[in-house]
């Protein structure tokens, strides 16, 4: 699931002035606000394959944890060293832009790039 939220603060009404802390305050959730997020479970061995429309020139940043899940405890365990991702990232043109293993738990990120013709 994606969502994006949008605020913008054009003006205030007369009479009214907004302190210099309550605009800090709406401007960071205006900044906060701006992204996209997704977060789903993923078995062992199965793979994701996500299509979105990205603008040229975005970074894209991905926070991950890989963790095993004990059926027993009915509860998700500690990742045991090997335990990791690979992310695969490519543009429309199928060119790969990332390839890479990564360990239990980190942030991978990508920035879309316009080609040339």
């Amino acid at each position: 699931m994606a969502t994006e939220l949008g605020m913008r603060v054009v003006g205030t009404p007369p009479g009214l002035s907004l302190g210099r802390g309550m605009r800090a305050f709406l401007l960071l959730l205006w900044f906060a606000a701006r992204g996209d997020a997704l977060y789903f479970h993923i078995g062992e061995t199965e793979k994701k394959c996500f299509i979105e429309e990205i603008p040229d020139e975005t970074m894209v940043i991905g926070n991950y944890r890989t963790q095993l899940y004990d059926k027993q405890r009915e509860e998700y365990q500690p990742a045991t060293p090997g335990l990791g991702m690979f992310v695969e990232v490519k543009d429309p043109e199928d060119k790969v832009i990332l390839a890479r293993q990564y360990g239990s738990e980190g942030r991978f990120t990508f920035t879309s790039h316009t080609h040339s013709s």
